[in-house]
């Protein structure tokens, strides 16, 4: 009996040490084009999950079946200890596109004759990193009061006349760096 006590003690601390330590992370993401959502969950190696929403489905069906997806995060990763128990969130700034229902995004892909040029309109959000989301939230804001408003006019003078109220409405805030204006509006930002 004696021998099985250290044995025990140690398997105690152990476990408790196992149990309040996160080893596994749960995170989001949902296309900023299609709006189909991934669910990675990482330990060590990273496993990917994908969820598709109506307007991911009617993306691929009345927009292009296949593309290259441009991720914006959730705000949120869940740390999970080795029992799969959550042990602590960590949290930031999720990704402004978040901020628009997907459904209205699926009204705003109807509207247009031409579903490309709304791609274009949602690539504008941003890319994945913060730096990019103070601009991306100016433009899904004004996304949003121009569906809102029943879509009135073309999309480019509602953006320009709303970033241009904007305190910060210069030249690269209405249309982005000089490299992003450049660069090709159907192509997706490199990772």
């Amino acid at each position: 009996m004696r021998k099985i006590g250290p044995f025990v003690v140690l398997g105690l601390l152990a476990l408790a040490i196992l149990s309040s330590f996160p080893i596994i992370r749960r995170s989001g993401s949902t296309c900023v084009v299609c709006r189909l959502w991934r669910r990675d969950v990482s330990l060590g190696l990273t496993w990917t999950a994908y969820q598709e929403t109506e307007c991911s489905r009617y993306y691929a069906e009345h927009v292009e079946p296949v593309h290259q997806h441009v991720w914006g995060r959730t705000s949120c990763a869940t740390l999970v200890n080795v029992f799969g128990r959550p042990v602590g969130v960590a949290c930031g700034d999720r990704h402004p596109i978040l901020s628009l229902d997907s459904e209205d995004q699926m009204a705003i892909y109807r509207h247009f004759e031409d579903p490309a040029e709304a791609r274009r309109m949602f690539l504008e959000t941003g890319g994945e990193g913060p730096r990019d989301w103070e601009r991306g939230r100016l433009i899904v804001s004004a996304i949003a009061d121009w569906y809102v408003a029943g879509l009135p006019g073309e999309w480019e003078s509602w953006r320009d006349r709303c970033l241009a109220q904007h305190p910060g409405g210069d030249d690269e805030a209405l249309h982005g760096p000089p490299d992003l204006r450049r660069a090709d509006p159907d192509r997706p930002p490199v990772r």
